[in-house]
């Protein structure tokens, strides 16, 4: 094993508001990958997903969004919604909707139209390892913003170092910046898949 400081540090560092840990990843033979998906957060619940699916390869159905990092990869997600500014606050002139939270979870069904399940439980190992941030694992989420500082971009880090393949299923949360994040706000989500080979 050799530490290095991961690549893409800069760019994400805007997503997330903050520059990566280093951490201990095989140099030899690990490919840099970056994907990004995109929302439309306009219309009724759930929010559509209009970014095509990125090489998944399990699973039957509508997978736009899904996304596959091969054992040789690791990289960054960048979540976007579509009509507004990257990394845009609210109260930034046109900016209506923000991304507040990202949820994971590791139960889901590949049939089908594939969707998560039991969102809100703790993470499980594997991903506590793999993926950056971790604002509250115990809740299962990987993300979470106010509406002060949220932004219309949001990303995460997938350093895919898990043992043998594991499908991660996250739900991405947008909130208007008219509403307080009282429980009674609009929100629309939409949860997808990642493919992780790991190492």
């Amino acid at each position: 094993m050799s530490k290095i400081l991961l690549p893409g540090c800069v760019i994400l560092s805007v997503l997330l508001s903050g520059c990566f840990p280093e951490a201990d990843l095989l140099v030899a033979n690990r490919v840099y990958v970056s994907y990004r998906v995109d929302f439309q957060p306009n219309g009724p619940p759930p929010m559509k997903t209009i970014t095509p699916r990125k090489n998944c390869s399990k699973g039957v159905g509508n997978r736009f969004g899904c996304m596959k990092f091969a054992n040789n990869e690791y990289g960054s997600i960048a979540f976007g919604l579509s009509g507004e500014t990257d990394y845009k606050k609210c109260g930034d002139p046109g900016t209506n909707w923000v991304i507040t939270k990202i949820e994971a979870t590791d139960q889901g069904n590949l049939s089908g139209d594939t969707k998560g399940t039991d969102w809100g439980t703790p993470l499980e190992s594997w991903i506590k390892d793999s993926f950056f941030p971790l604002d509250d694992p115990v809740k299962g989420v990987l993300y979470e913003a106010t509406l002060d500082n949220a932004q219309t971009t949001a990303g995460l880090f997938n350093k895919n170092i898990n043992s043998g393949e594991e499908d991660l299923w996250y739900k991405i949360t947008a909130t208007k910046c008219d509403a307080e994040l009282d429980g009674s706000h609009k929100t629309n989500q939409s949860d997808p898949r990642v493919e992780n080979d790991g190492l």
